[in-house]
Order: structure tokens, then sequence, then C-alpha cells
């Protein structure tokens, strides 16, 4: 029996994944917020099954923390940790940094080792690529490549570069001269792809002439922080660096590069995926590694049944413009958010903002970069304010002092560069500031979730969400994280949003009672009113089809592609927009200047992509409406979802013309131009029956 007693949503996953594995369900997900105990949710799993294990963590941080667990829930497991030195690689069961499985140690292991997996959820300047410093390089620049798969050398475009601090670096000596990296970079082997921290003397990595030996690798710490550089390029995502070319991956992690080759080799009687959310922060779905998600726990759910904190909202008004910040993998370019945010007076005024509705509170701050981090932390110190900066450029013994400060209280704020995220543990925290936006729900729960564990003492959490100016970017809110209607008020906590939107006002009462074939006491008549006002429209705003309409456009044959169908179904597919079609989209939310940069096929790819999330969503509405009016079900789908027009949302004259006939406001709100003129038509017609 587990050493930990389980919370009924925790016995309610594990039996989710047992109840999966039986109907041949092998590769599951299971998704619970931060803070929710997602492993020992894992760990119990293991110490059920009794079988090899191995559990896959992205930062090393993380790992030693799920080996804790696994001992705390299973004391007769023997445990074993792989990470940079340690390597207890033969233990039965084992917890494992991604990072740390280069092809040398991941082939030891037969590939049927392990009977269960869980995954848990650069170059300094002056290193010459092509004859230039990394640093010179920029976007729209060719540069040469190498694919291991064809085993081929090409030219491909740059589409990206990075820059950051550390101390952290290898010194790879070759024959001919001596390279300095990051400690993860990807070199190009004889036995694929090594991170340069374990390439080792007597490894052969791959330049433009042939294969080199490696005589030496040492690890530096240094005393000052250098910068160092990365691009990004277009596949196979390598490039080439020093006098002798050698090969180089754009790394970035997973599920991709480093999940997937562990996954291809290993082949596991059950794969599990953990996560506080079923979306990886890239957008790439884990349901590409995973079957489906067999178990989902909400933050909503767990603030009500008293799992986690209350969340007190504050939104604060920042003055950057974030239309000009590209985006990329589903978020903000990190550089240049970095440069659109980071000023005195928006520092200041987040200073303000924690000293008006957090004073003396423990806070955590996310910010847009490392020199946002430290400039903050100082703009806090500044202010009389205890605060430090904690960044990936830090040593993990400095990284690891900082947080053992701030837990133990000498500092009051921590102000941290996307390190305290996932997996950071500290219950204390009474206040998260969101110095920085972002486009990734899963992003913006791992922050959030900062701040939502709760601690003796601690009844809620405050956020303070620092919101700038963008009409072409869709910011994730909170509203978005709980599934609220409408957001949060200043000040109102989830808990209250809740209450009132779980409720019938008593004007819907009334309501209800002329419209419903049943009495106002059925059970069904409230469910199927709150069902309909939980039913916004699926959120799919225009910016999120404008950048897929910008990946088409980037890809020369995904555009010849989508022109050669619009072909098929209209004259000149290239030209002009039509007024149609432009006025149309204006209704689903677009500016005028977007509508009129789009093409015809543009548009019309704009248009189907909003029919196609709407229509299901609108039959199931539909549906919903012939119970609540007892009306028949294809003669209301007739005049609600037919024409595109029905799915567009009501006016403003339609909605004043509602509430003037009794209509509540949570309904109006929610309706369509369709559902809106039905509804229109039938209360007039009764008006008129009782006149």
């Amino acid at each position: 029996m587990s050493s930990i007693p389980l919370r009924p949503y925790q016995l309610a996953a594990l039996e989710a994944v047992e109840t999966a594995y039986r109907q041949e369900i092998k590769r599951p997900v299971v998704s619970m917020p931060t803070g929710t105990g997602k492993t020992i949710v894992l760990a119990e799993l293991l110490r059920r099954r009794k079988q090899t294990a191995l559990v896959l963590a992205h930062r090393d941080e993380l790992v030693r923390q799920a080996a804790e667990k696994i001992h705390q829930v299973w004391p007769e497991a023997h445990v074993g940790i792989v990470k940079g030195a340690e390597d207890e690689w033969q233990a039965p069961v084992v917890v494992a940094s991604v990072q740390s499985l280069h092809s040398k140690r991941l082939h030891r292991w037969a590939q049927n080792q392990f009977q269960t997996i869980i995954i848990d959820e650069c170059f300094p300047a002056g290193t010459l690529v092509e004859g230039r410093p990394i640093e010179t390089w920029r976007p729209g620049d060719i540069i040469r490549a190498y694919d291991p798969e064809t085993n081929r050398w090409a030219s491909v475009l740059v589409t990206g570069t990075h820059r950051r601090s550390t101390r952290e670096l290898m010194e790879i000596t070759l024959e001919s001269e001596v390279l300095r990296c990051t400690l993860n970079h990807p070199f190009y082997t004889r036995e694929g792809w090594i991170e340069a921290e374990f390439l080792q003397a007597g490894d052969w990595v791959l330049g433009e002439s042939g294969w080199i030996a490696v005589q030496n690798a040492t690890p530096l710490s240094l005393s000052t922080p250098v910068d160092v550089f990365n691009l990004d390029v277009d596949t196979p995502h390598t490039y080439l660096v020093g006098q002798a070319g050698l090969v180089v991956h754009n790394c970035h992690h997973a599920p991709a590069p480093s999940y997937r080759k562990i996954l291809e080799y290993l082949s596991p009687d059950l794969l599990l995926g953990v996560s506080a959310t079923p979306f990886r922060k890239d957008l790439t779905s884990l349901t590409t590694v995973f079957d489906q998600i067999v178990y989902s726990y909400g933050i909503r759910e767990a603030i009500q049944d008293g799992w986690l904190v209350d969340i007190r909202a504050v939104r604060v008004e920042g003055q950057a413009d974030l239309d000009d910040v590209a985006t990329r993998g589903g978020d903000f370019v990190e550089g240049q958010l970095q440069t659109a945010l980071n000023s005195p007076a928006r520092n200041a005024l987040i200073v303000e903002a924690y000293q008006t509705h957090a004073p003396g509170t423990k806070a955590i701050v996310f910010t847009a970069g490392v020199q946002h981090a430290h400039d903050l932390a100082r703009a806090f110190q500044d202010h009389g304010i205890v605060a430090t900066a904690v960044d990936g450029g830090m040593s993990l013994d400095e990284r690891r002092a900082r947080f053992r400060a701030f837990h133990e209280g000498h500092f009051r704020i921590l102000v941290n560069a996307q390190l305290a995220t996932e997996g950071y543990d500290e219950p204390t925290i009474e206040t998260v500031i969101l110095a920085r936006p972002t486009k990734s729900l899963a992003l913006f729960t791992q922050m959030v979730g900062r701040g939502t564990r709760p601690s003796p003492g601690k009844t809620a959490m405050t956020l303070i969400d620092v919101a700038d100016n963008t009409r072409r970017h869709k910011l994730i809110t909170l509203a978005d994280l709980i599934g609220l209607r409408r957001p949060l008020k200043a000040g109102e906590t989830v808990a209250q949003r809740i209450a009132r939107e779980t409720q019938i006002p008593a004007n819907a009462e009334h309501w209800l009672e002329q419209w419903s074939p049943l009495t106002i006491m059925s059970e069904e008549v409230p469910s199927l009113y709150l069902d309909l006002v939980d039913s916004a429209a699926p959120a799919l705003d225009w910016r999120d089809i404008r950048a897929e309409l910008d990946d088409i456009m980037a890809d020369a044959d995904d555009l010849r592609g989508a022109i050669r169908r619009a072909a098929r179904l209209m004259q000149n597919p290239i030209g002009s927009s039509t007024d149609a079609q432009r006025h149309r989209l204006q209704e689903f939310g677009w500016p005028d200047a977007e509508t009129a940069r789009l093409p015809k096929w543009a548009a019309s790819y704009a248009l189907d992509r909003h029919r196609t999330v709407l229509a299901e969503w609108a039959a199931g509405r539909v549906r919903q409406w012939a119970k609540l009016v007892g009306a028949d079900h294809d003669q209301l789908s007739q005049m609600m979802t037919q024409e595109l027009w029905h799915y567009t949302p009501a006016t403003a004259k339609q909605q004043h013309l509602l509430r003037r006939l009794g209509t509540p406001a949570d309904i109006v709100i929610t309706l369509t131009k369709g559902e809106a003129a039905w509804l229109i038509d039938q209360m007039l017609a009764k008006k008129a029956q009782t006149v």
C-alpha cells in the first residue's frame, strides 16, 4: 500500500490509466494542474506495477524531485539517477534527464529493458560559422548544412538567431583548433548526435572535410558570464562551426529530437505522459506521441474542491506595443519580446503594482528574458524591496543557492527568466507577477501554477497580470485557463466568479418559465440553460488564422498547393479579396486593414476555417435549444446554421432588442446572428399573442 494517502482525483487518474491499459490504450496521457500531485500519481503507478521503469524529465532539477517522490511512495524501490556525472543506469527504476541519454548511454539498455516509461513534464561570440563570427549571422542569410538522413550537404536559410548569457561552457580540443560552446549543444558523431558535455577524447565528429578526432573535452566554469549564440535554420536544422566546419544542430526541447530518439529506441509495455497541460509549448500536440488523454482534472475543479488555493486577479495596463513582436513555435520570439517590454517606465509600473496590490507578500515574477529579469530585480531593489534574479546562465549551484534563499525568506521577490515554470515547488509563494505576456496556454498554466499550491495560512494567491497593447496577437488570460465566460473584475477571485457563473439569476428563471415545456423545478432546465450560457463560441481568433496563413505563405510548396486548390473553386485566386469576403471576415473580428491585405484564396481559406471550427459547436447549441424550448431540431438547424452569417456574433442591434424583450444578459452575449434572428422572431410572436 502507498505510504502517502491518495486523494480522490489521484485515485481516479490511476483507475483511468489502468482501464485504458486493459483496453489496449498503452500510450495514455493524464492531465492535472500544477500542485495537485502528478508525480505522486506516476510513483503510485510504478509501485502498483512493480516492474522496471524509466522516468524522463527534461530538466536536471526535476530529476531529483521525481526520484525523491518515488522513494516516498514506494520505499522498497531501488531508484537510480542518470544525469550529468550520476550514472546509476543498472537500477530497475531509473529517473533520467533527457539531455543525459545520449546515444552511448541509451544503447547500454536492451530495447525491452523497461516495461514502463513515464514522461513527467549554444556558442560564444566570435565562434566561426563559415568563416563569419556567429553573432553576425541574420535571418534571411544562406548557410551550409548537412543532412544525416540523406548524407548530403545543402544550402539553407537562416530563420532566426538566439543570444543569452552563461558561465558554463565546454572546451572541445581538436588537432587544428579549440572550440567553446554550451554544454547541451549537439555535435554529429559516428554514433549520432551527442551533446557537447558528453563528448570524450577519441570520439569522432563530422567536419566539412570528413571525420575529425576529439582530443579533449573539458567543462569550464567562468567567473563572469559570456554571451552565447545559436541559429535557427531550415531543414535539416544543422550548420557548420569552426575552421573545420563541424556539423552541429540548432537544438530545442521535446517531444521532438531528444524524446523521440529515446522512444524510437526503447519499447515499453506502457508509456504514460503526465502533464499540467495536454499540449507542449511549441504547439506540438502530445497526441503525436501518445494515444489519448484518458484523464483530465482541471485547475477550476481543483480550486472548487479545495486542493488548490483561490486566485485573486489584478490586471495592470502596460504601455508596450506588441504588434511588431514576431511569433515562433506558437509564442513570442523572446529576444524581440524582451526588447519591447524591458523599459524603466514599465518596470517601475510593475513595482508599483506589487506595492499597491500585494505589498510585503512573497512573490515570483516571470520576465521576457535574462536582461529583463535582472533589470526588473534592480527596479525592486531601488524601491527598497529585497529581490533577486535567477537565469539559466548561472551555475546550478548558484541557482540552487538563490532558490534556497528565497525559500528561507531572505528575498521577498524572485525574478526569473523561464526557470521556475515546470516542476518548481515553493508553496509559500503568495503572489505571481506575469511581467511578460504569452500566447501559450501551457506556459500560462505553468506560471500561474507556481502560486496555487496550498500552504499553512494561505487561502488565496494574488495574480498580477501586466497586459500590453496588441491587435495582432491573442494573449492568454486567466479566463482562458479557468474556462470563465467573462474576465474577472478587479480584486475578484476565481471562486467568486465561478459561483456567479453557475447560478441562474431570477430574471432567467422568469424567462425560462415562459419558454420551457417542462416546469422550472425540473433539474434538466437549469442545466440546459447553464450549458448554453457556458458554450461560448470556440476561441478561433482571427490572429490564429492569420498565423496559419503566414506559415502557408512562407513555404513555396504549401503556397502553390493552396492556390491550386482554390483555383478549382474560384476565378483568379491570387486577386484581391472580394467585398463580400472582407465584410464577412470583419464580422468574425478581422480588422479592415488585415482583410484588405488578403488575396482571394486566403480570404476563402480563413472563412472556411471559421466555418469548420464553428459548425460542430453550433450543432451542439441547436440540440440544446431544441430541448430547452421544445422545438423541432431540424427546423432550428435550418434557421440557425445553414448560412455562414448564422455563425457570426449577434449584432449590437439584435442584442439591444433581445434585452428589451427580457432575454437574460448571460444568454444574449453568447448568441450568434442566426440564433438571435430566430429568438427575436419567437419572442415578438409571443408578445403579439399576449397583447
